[in-house]
């Protein structure tokens, strides 16, 4: 098509729709290049769903449903996972066990608070629930030690809540057993206790004060608990300029913080220094004792959030789980009958419950303890915050972290309540039917943290709800099976659904007698919708409407970017999202430009971080955004291009493999001082994108911190146990070696391709320490293990597969021969997890046969500890990374060897002729004859010097920020020390690029160590089973060269030595060799 004929297409549509286009497309490349940021920053926390730039996990978090989101992302990445609420990044624990683990046994760390978003901009660290530090201590001593003295938990305010109890009772009597709605009834009452310990009165019922504060405070706790609380959560940045009903948050709390004012200056007109009357003039004297001290935390701003925060939770906490038990009791009569029934027979009608009572009621304490478990009023909990930084299940969590120890998976586990979903007392009895406290009980919290207030509420809760039973009998103008109890709430919080109740006072018969046959007349039954509060409920206060309650008219409606953050899910396509906000432009003619200020935002964005990240990094190439240093990095050899940066950088430099940043290490000094002098820092895994997708982290070779070490520690006792190192192990690779040398002599001297034969053997030495017995080499599903194995260990080189580890968020859409990879490894799981079945059917503990044995025992010895890192895909897993690296690595290593003794005749003529002195015809050989072979031993070790079949070695990082040659290189870096120069370092080899075997020699002729001898790494991460595969190396070419001559169909000097592919790993070109028995 013509340039003008293109032109005439675009015109109808604007050339303005093309910029924004334009823009667009830079702004989607932007926003992947702080993806990749963003993820290289999570290297260490604990996995979750990578974050999208700005909307962080809006997608996957659904904000009419916050717990249910978050219970999707536990079932996929554990209890202890990452979120990112919009920017904040947040750490989730799940679970009774990962719950306790944080808060009780590791308090200190998890002590500090987080933040609510739709309190920050009023309360700023101020008060008692959101403040840290000595703040935080200093208030939280005080209020207990108030409280205390106003009597919680003692007599006097026990009193106070028997009174407030008798006029709730008489409230109920004027509804004289007509429908209503007892919220605002129970508001009140829980309000008016907390009154009286707060102001010093409690509250008038016709106070038109109090009764428009505390609308305005259930207004604040179901706006919580509407979509409004987690969206704003998640976008405080921008919905703070936007309309909308979270405005109306911040207008209630600064009414109510006027309020307090208010009682505050009347308190102070009219204190009395002898005689405090309530917390505020406590709080006041405090303030006068500390008038000189600068630092005091004792003022008037933390006095007024101090007191907010006491009122709000003591009255919406306790009036909600008043409400919600009242509901269930209606659902479950025969609950309301028993109790009844105990609260007769304790207390009788003569006299109001006291606390004394409920020792001596333990079904009615553990219908209260349930009502508390199903409500799960606070779902979410407060947020925490880590107060340094900290290792946990073995993830590194940085100071300052915001963490949502999530109480509804504490209330509701399935492991500490048999049925949790369902209302059942039973939770809190014992088979003797008496009440059995429930560790997993944490409504209130728990830890240095936990609820302030938590025996005043357990007080209210027990004295209100016996007082109402004890003259009433609840009844429900619907049949109790069409009650709802679902939870409703989408954020923070959880209220129940509106309903409505007949109060019918108790006469002297029995229960059944009470309850009306027929439902009142009038009444459509109960009030049940999908609205957690009553529309225009009305104690005298002005609440608003329901409408503007939960659905703000449209025109407050933020309509051109809700859309996007709420409606937009993952099968929305990107192309669709562009057109949603192409005519979001549309409506907006002049939105080009901030289309172009946002792309500069980004721009400057990554250009700081970009500089920032690099500043004290080593030298390095200067990267290109997506491409990193791939221009520089392209080419036939990747050492060769490495090489040239070398020796333009120095030993120590930085390479970027698209966005992931590395640091190079080059040569025996270089690698020598990180991986041995500095081991500790040096000493983690570093995952490439490949290995991501397939281990996830776990496993022996690709694992880190505590995985690791235990699995590295089992490894290596279990290996020697089995004979590592010993006799027995080195009697089955003698036994196999003559199985290897029997299927030589089949070939009759005719040339063949030594590469499956040596892989068999190796394979089946391996099988015998990991799996208990070795495999014929005509067992087909052994035979294709083994070519899948293969196919795998070339692939890993293959431009497809470097392609993948540098882009894997686009490569992972996309066809290719990469894909084959990963349905190969899925096949060797399969096959693994066969084997391991089958050892579990015949699994002796007391005889363990192999390293799947005792991996299998341990698993059930520790099937109890939640942390364990003892388990079927770790067992899977690290009997893979053993099988690999023992069956490759060896077998390439013998091949590439057989190859170089063709090349160089004389080499092998010397070996058997050190053979002959030492070992002689007559014996296979054994580990004993090494020490007294230098030569064949100098010979092996250069096979394994010039062959470095793992050039790059395996890319390491550092475990923490590490100084390293003057330069800083921060936590979680990817490292790779170059085993290839140090193998090839010719500091420490005279002749590197030359195969000669002196270069383990002394003058005399004896065998000379030498420290550049890296063939297995060095320091914490060298290969576990090093030990193992030098004797597999020198039995398997002593027993060869001892019955065969070597030769090959071509001519020594026309062999080539040099590898076929270079990358991650080598191995030797193809070749063919004639074995003639001896």
């Amino acid at each position: 098509m013509s340039v003008v004929g293109l032109r005439a297409q675009l015109d109808p549509i604007g050339e303005g729709y093309v910029t924004t286009l334009l823009l667009l497309v830079c702004i989607s490349g932007l926003i992947y290049l702080l993806v990749c940021r963003l993820r290289s920053r999570r290297s260490h926390l604990p996995p979750g769903p990578a974050p999208l730039p700005f909307l962080g996990n809006a997608l996957q978090l659904k904000a009419e449903g916050m717990v249910n989101s978050l219970r999707e992302l536990r079932d996929k990445y554990g209890p202890v996972f990452t979120v990112h609420l919009g920017p904040r990044r947040v750490v989730v624990l799940w679970g009774y066990e990962a719950v306790k683990e944080a808060l009780e046994d590791r308090a200190d760390e998890f002590s500090g608070r987080g933040k609510l978003a739709a309190f920050e901009e009023v309360v700023q660290g101020f008060g008692l629930l959101f403040s840290n530090g000595e703040r935080w201590r200093q208030l939280r001593r005080f209020s207990l030690a108030a409280l205390q003295d106003g009597g919680t938990g003692q007599r006097s305010v026990e009193q106070q809540i028997q009174d407030e109890a008798q006029r709730l009772v008489e409230e109920f009597r004027k509804t004289k057993g007509s429908p209503f709605d007892p919220t605002c009834f129970l508001s009140r009452s829980a309000c008016s206790v907390i009154c009286s310990i707060v102001f010093g009165q409690r509250l008038d019922y016709a106070d038109e004060s109090f009764l428009d504060l505390l609308a305005k405070t259930n207004q604040l706790f179901v706006r919580l608990s509407s979509t409004w609380g987690p969206l704003y959560e998640m976008f405080s940045w921008v919905m703070r300029f936007l309309p909308g009903a979270h405005k109306q948050i911040f207008r209630d709390l600064e009414d109510i913080n006027s309020f307090i004012l208010e009682r505050i200056k009347a308190n102070q007109a009219s204190l009395d220094r002898d005689h405090p009357r309530d917390f505020i003039d406590c709080f006041l004297l405090q303030m006068e004792k500390e008038t000189l001290n600068p630092a005091t935390e004792f003022h008037l701003r933390n006095l007024v959030l101090t007191a907010f925060n006491l009122f709000f939770v003591g009255t919406e906490t306790v009036s909600s789980t008043l409400r919600y038990g009242l509901l269930i009791l209606l659902k479950h009569p025969e609950v309301e009958e028993k109790m009844a029934q105990e609260i007769d027979r304790v207390i009788g009608r003569s006299r109001m419950p006291v606390v004394e009572d409920r020792s001596r009621m333990p079904y009615t304490d553990a219908v209260i303890h349930e009502i508390q478990r199903f409500s799960d009023v606070i779902p979410m909990n407060l947020p925490h915050a880590l107060t340094q930084d900290t290792h946990f299940r073995g993830y590194t969590i940085p100071k300052g972290t915001e963490v949502f120890p999530v109480l509804s998976s504490v209330l509701r586990d399935p492991s500490h309540f048999r049925d949790p979903e369902r209302f059942d007392p039973g939770h809190f009895l014992d088979e003797q039917g008496q009440f059995k406290a429930n560790e997993a009980f944490m409504p209130f919290s728990t830890g240095k943290r936990s609820c302030v207030g938590q025996e005043l509420a357990s007080m209210e809760l027990f004295v209100f709800l016996t007082a109402i039973l004890q003259n009433f009998t609840l009844t429900c103008p619907v049949p109790p099976g069409d009650i709802d109890l679902l939870l409703r709430g989408a954020g923070f919080t959880h209220v129940p659904p509106c309903y409505q109740l007949c109060a019918a006072p108790r006469g002297g018969g029995s229960r059944a007698q009470e309850r009306p046959n027929d439902r009142p007349q009038g009444t459509a039954g109960a009030v049940q919708g999908p609205h957690p509060a009553t529309p225009g409920w009305n104690c005298g206060g002005k609440p608003e409407p329901e409408t503007e309650l939960l659905h703000p008219p449209a025109a407050q409606e933020p309509q051109f970017l809700l859309p996007l953050l709420v409606e937009v899910r993952p099968g929305v396509g990107t192309y669709h999202f562009l057109f949603l906000l192409a005519l979001t432009m549309d409506l907006w003619p002049g939105f080009t430009f901030p289309l172009i200020l946002l792309t500069a935002c980004l721009l400057l964005l990554l250009w700081r971080g970009h500089q920032a990240g690099r500043r004290s990094l080593p030298p390095g190439p200067r990267p290109l955004p997506l491409l990193g240093n791939l221009p520089q990095l392209w080419g036939p050899s990747l050492l060769g291009s490495l090489l040239g940066l070398r020796d333009k950088y120095g030993p120590v430099f930085t390479i970027y493999l698209g966005s992931q940043q590395a640091v190079v290490l080059w040569g025996y000094e270089a690698v020598k001082e990180a991986l041995v002098d500095q081991a500790e820092e040096f000493g983690g895994r570093e995952g490439l994108a490949l290995v991501q997708r397939t281990s996830k982290g776990n496993g022996l070779f690709f694992s880190n911190g505590e995985t690791w070490r235990q699995l590295r520690r089992f490894a290596l006792s279990t290996l020697r146990n089995f004979g590592m190192g010993k006799r027995s192990v080195e009697e089955r690779i003698q036994e196999e070696a003559q199985y290897l040398l029997e299927e030589f002599r089949k070939t009759e001297g005719t040339p063949l391709d030594p590469t499956f034969m040596l892989r068999r053997s190796v394979s089946n030495v391996i099988c015998s320490v990991v799996f208990g017995a070795r495999f014929s080499y005509e067992d087909e599903e052994f035979q294709t293990l083994l070519g899948l194995i293969q196919a795998n260990f070339r692939r890993v080189d293959t431009v497809w597969v470097q392609l993948y580890n540098l882009f894997p968020a686009v490569m992972n859409h996309l066809p290719g021969p990469h894909n084959r990879l990963f349905e190969n490894f899925e096949e060797q799981k399969r096959y693994v997890a066969g084997v391991v079945r089958k050892h579990k059917e015949t699994l002796d503990p007391a005889a363990p046969r192999d390293y799947t044995d005792a991996f299998l025992i341990r698993m059930q010895q520790e099937e109890n500890d939640p942390d364990t890192k003892f388990h079927h895909e770790n067992l899977i897993l690290s009997a893979l990374d053993l099988f690999f690296a023992g069956t490759e690595t060896t077998s390439t290593t013998l091949r590439y060897g057989l190859l170089i003794l063709l090349k160089y005749p004389h080499v092998t003529e010397r070996i058997q002729e050190e053979i002959e002195r030492v070992i002689g015809q007559d014996r296979a050989p054994c580990m004993e004859d090494r020490s007294k072979m230098p030569y064949t031993d100098a010979v092996i070790h250069e096979i394994q010097r010039f062959a470095d079949i793992i050039p790059l070695g395996v890319p390491h990082s550092v475990t923490r920020d590490t100084r390293f040659r003057g330069y800083a290189i921060p936590k979680g870096t990817a490292v790779f020390p170059i085993l290839h120069s140090v193998l090839h370092d010719p500091t420490q080899f005279k002749n590197p690029e030359t195969f000669d075997p002196g270069h383990f020699l002394d003058e005399a002729g004896g065998f000379q160590k030498n420290a550049a001898f890296m063939a297995f790494s060095a320091g914490k991460r060298a290969c576990p089973g090093e030990g193992l595969a030098r004797m597999e190396l020198f039995l398997f070419f002593t027993s060869i060269l001892q019955r065969f001559a070597l030769s090959s169909p071509t001519r020594p000097r026309d062999l080539d030595i040099s590898p076929e592919y270079h990358g991650f790993g080598k191995v030797p070109r193809g070749y063919q060799l004639r074995l003639i028995p001896r």
